[in-house]
């Protein structure tokens, strides 16, 4: 049991972060395209 948490976690850290970055990412085009208007 212990072995399968091991496995999962890291998984679930990396969709964690790489969807941060992309909420990141989509706020500064969102940024721009208020700030060109």
């Amino acid at each position: 049991m212990m072995s399968f948490i091991f496995q999962v976690t890291p998984a679930i850290g990396w969709i964690f972060f790489s969807f941060r970055l992309f909420i990141e990412k989509t706020k500064c085009k969102y940024n721009l395209l208020l700030f060109s208007e």
